[in-house]
C-alpha cells in the first residue's frame, strides 16, 4: 500500500513540476509600501525610496513631504499564476498576464484594505521600467507602487 502512495506522489509530484515549462515566461516585480504624511520638518527621502523620488515630487504624491517605507519586496513571478506580496496594511496580489511588445507587461493586481474590502482590482499593461503607483487614504495615505520587467 505505501509503494501505491509513493508511485502516486512522484507521479503528481512530477506532472505538477511539468505544468509550467522551464522556459515559460517570468518577470520580476518590485513592489514598495509607503506611508505618506505632513509634517513641519520633512526628514531627507528614505535612501531605499529612491527609485520613486520622482514619481513622488509630482500631483498627487506631492501634496504629502514626508515619505516613510513601510515594506519592500522583490519576487519573480510566473505567467498565469496570482502571487501575493506581503504588505503591512492589508493585502496584494498580483498576476503576470502577458507580455506584448519588447517590454511591455500585462498585469492584474488586487489589493484589500486593512479590513479586507477589495479597494482595487484593475488590469494595467506597465512599461519594464515604470512604476504603477496607486493610493488610499488608511488614516495616513497608503501608497503602493509596483514595477515588473521581464526576466533574463
Amino acid at each position: 500500500m505505501r509503494a501505491r502512495w509513493l508511485v502516486a506522489a512522484v507521479v503528481l509530484t512530477s506532472s505538477v513540476a511539468s505544468a509550467q515549462p522551464k522556459d515559460a515566461p517570468t518577470v520580476d516585480c518590485e513592489l514598495f509600501e509607503v506611508s505618506l504624511t505632513t509634517t513641519k520638518a520633512p526628514p531627507p527621502l528614505d535612501p531605499a525610496l529612491k527609485p520613486l523620488e520622482k514619481k513622488l515630487a509630482k500631483p498627487p504624491f506631492s501634496t504629502w513631504n514626508t515619505a516613510t517605507l513601510l515594506s519592500h519586496t522583490t519576487k519573480t513571478l510566473a505567467k498565469l499564476k496570482n502571487e501575493a506580496f506581503p504588505v503591512k496594511v492589508g493585502k496584494a496580489a498580483v498576476m503576470f498576464e502577458n507580455q506584448t511588445g519588447k517590454s511591455q507587461l500585462q498585469l492584474t493586481i488586487q489589493v484589500d484594505n486593512s479590513k479586507g474590502k477589495r479597494v482595487l482590482g484593475t488590469k494595467i499593461v506597465i512599461e519594464g521600467s515604470d512604476y504603477f503607483m496607486t493610493s488610499r487614504d488608511d488614516g495616513t495615505q497608503h501608497v503602493l507602487a509596483l514595477t515588473c520587467k521581464a526576466s533574463k
